[in-house]
């Protein structure tokens, strides 16, 4: 190997590991925040079933959970199939 290639091989090694932080970076924005997320989740129920003698216990969500960002703004609403009373997921 010539030292021009050799050169040129240094100085995109370089690069390389210099721009690394940055792509880990960009990777990291575009899943969407767990605590947003727990957060949106508690303001719908208050909002919904806040009402006197109604206990409202969100779960944690699990921290492994990675779901990606949306283009859209978040949105909270029940599942279809599912009555607004008792336990509600």
């Amino acid at each position: 190997m010539t030292n021009q290639a050799r050169f040129w091989n240094y100085t995109l090694l370089v690069m390389f590991l210099f721009s690394l932080p940055y792509v880990a970076q960009a990777t990291e924005s575009k899943h969407h925040p767990l605590p947003e997320i727990y957060q949106a989740v508690e303001q719908f129920l208050v909002a919904d079933q806040g009402e006197e003698g109604v206990t409202i216990d969100v779960s944690p969500l699990d921290s492994r959970l990675r779901l990606k960002a949306c283009s859209v703004p978040l949105l909270v609403d029940y599942q279809r199939s599912r009555s607004r009373s008792g336990r509600t997921i």
